[in-house]
């Protein structure tokens, strides 16, 4: 006569198994499973259905960032390399440099690299974003001081406001008035550098 017995419940035991050992590359955890039957008995190994899902808290980490060059001139192009590696796998890195977006390209040992152009002259941050498969990010800050090559800086055009004390019918017993002036300055590579300014001119008595 045949009697079967069916074992217990494995879920507990393969969930305790997959907290102390870490998952593969790829997010995978082999679960070995032992079977024993005694004083022969025939062992029938029938509908095995193992669900279990690996929660990842682990973000990418971002390391060996390097511009080439380091310190380079407004409107140079600027080699960006780093080093990205996650316990699953990465979906996208990024790197932003006041606002000049790209994204990175993936090669071997984890390395990743772009390119993008040195904005104004000035001190800016060169920010690397990776995301893995699982939706986690990192973010790696990198301080880039971008120079001026001396190009020659010339002026676009110069506002005054009000355009004349007199035409806008303002008349002064003073020998001065005050003037606010608007400037707009146009420099290489078609940046610009705009501001106001507060200047003393004579004024025609009336």
């Amino acid at each position: 006569m045949e009697d079967d017995q069916i074992t217990g419940n494995f879920a507990s035991a393969i969930n305790d198994y997959i907290g102390v050992n870490d998952p593969e590359i790829d997010g995978k955890v082999l679960v070995p499973l032992r079977f024993r039957a005694d004083g022969g008995n025939v062992l029938k190994v029938q509908d095995i259905n193992i669900l279990y899902r690996i929660t990842d808290t682990t973000p990418p980490t971002i390391a060996n960032v390097v511009l080439n060059p380091e310190s380079p001139n407004t409107g140079q192009n600027v080699s960006i390399g780093a080093t990205v590696y996650d316990n699953t796998a990465i979906e996208q890195v990024t790197a932003d440099l006041n606002g000049d977006s790209v994204v990175m390209i993936a090669g071997e040992n984890n390395s990743y690299t772009g390119s993008l152009i040195a904005p104004y002259a000035g001190d800016h941050n060169l920010i690397i974003t990776a995301q893995d498969a699982s939706g986690l990010t990192s973010e790696s800050t990198t301080p880039v001081t971008v120079t001026y090559d001396g190009a020659e800086l010339f002026t676009e055009s110069v506002t005054f406001n009000p355009s004349s004390p007199l035409l806008a019918g303002k008349n002064t017993d003073s020998d001065e008035h005050l003037v606010e002036i608007e400037y707009d300055f146009l420099v290489q590579y078609g940046s610009h550098c705009k501001g106001t300014a507060t200047m003393v001119l004579p004024a025609r008595k009336t």
